[in-house]
């Protein structure tokens, strides 16, 4: 499970490559060597996952922000966003 106060970082941001198409993100993680396919506001959420380490509930408020939408709808969608990201090797918890 996932912690709101656990704090998130892409390990190293000079790994990860990101092409737009449209709406969609194509993520390569030269770590992994392996490629995926994001949503506009998943892209986003990298993107900030690499510029600085925030917590489950900083992305979101980043997020709504960003995408103008209200905190109550994203607050559910990063639990998710976040463990999918850490099964991918995408980010890691750091202090």
């Amino acid at each position: 499970m996932v912690c709101r106060f656990i704090t998130w970082k892409v390990p190293d941001e000079r790994s990860i490559f990101c092409e737009s198409f449209g709406n969609y993100y194509i993520i390569f993680n030269q770590s992994s060597g392996e490629t995926h396919l994001l949503n506009e506001l998943a892209a986003e959420a990298l993107r900030i996952l690499e510029i600085y380490p925030v917590s489950e509930a900083e992305l979101a408020d980043r997020l709504r922000e960003v995408f103008e939408v209200e905190l109550e709808e994203l607050l559910p969608r990063m639990s998710r966003l976040l463990k999918e990201f850490d099964n991918l090797g995408l980010i890691e918890p750091c202090c």
